[in-house]
Order: structure tokens, then sequence, then C-alpha cells
């Protein structure tokens, strides 16, 4: 079990959890605009919009807020453990 300390120790910001996380954060980022994710990723569409002859439609996308929030948070967990993990290893040297 943790103790209070080491779960301060494994959720402070330090500059490499902030690293691995802005790398994390690049790549959902990057997935979510330039590849599209799958349905249920962080757009939806909404009914378009076409014109009488329907050669001119319209579709507006919905962005999912709390997804995109839930996956910053696990983002930065996992940059967390990813660091611990490399902290607890090298101090084993």
């Amino acid at each position: 079990m943790m103790n209070k300390e080491t779960i301060k120790e494994f959720l402070k910001p330090s500059k490499w959890k902030v690293l691995v996380f802005l790398i994390f954060l690049m790549f959902i980022l990057y997935e979510a605009f330039f590849v599209g994710l799958p349905p249920g990723g962080f757009f939806t569409s909404v009914e378009g919009v076409c014109d009488p002859n329907g050669e001119h439609c319209v579709t507006a996308f919905g962005f999912k807020f709390n997804l995109f929030i839930t996956s910053i948070f696990f983002s930065y967990l996992i940059s967390c453990l990813i660091i611990f993990i490399y902290n607890k290893l090298k101090s084993e040297k």
C-alpha cells in the first residue's frame, strides 16, 4: 500500500513529467485533428444542413469536452507512472 507521501511524490509535477505529458498530449491532439478518431472520439457528427438540391451539404461537428478532459487527466497519470517507474529502476542500480 502506498502512503500519502508516496502519492504526493507520484503526482507532484516535475520537468520530466510535464515533458512526457506534453508528448502524450501532442499525440492525442494529432490523432484527434489530423488522423481522426473512431466514433466515440472527441468529435461527434451533428445533423448536417443541405440545400434543396443536395449539392452543398454542411455537417456540423460537436466537441466532446468531457472525453477530452478525461484524456488529459489519464495522460498525466500515465506520464507520472512512467517517470515513477523510471526513478524506481534508476534508484535500484
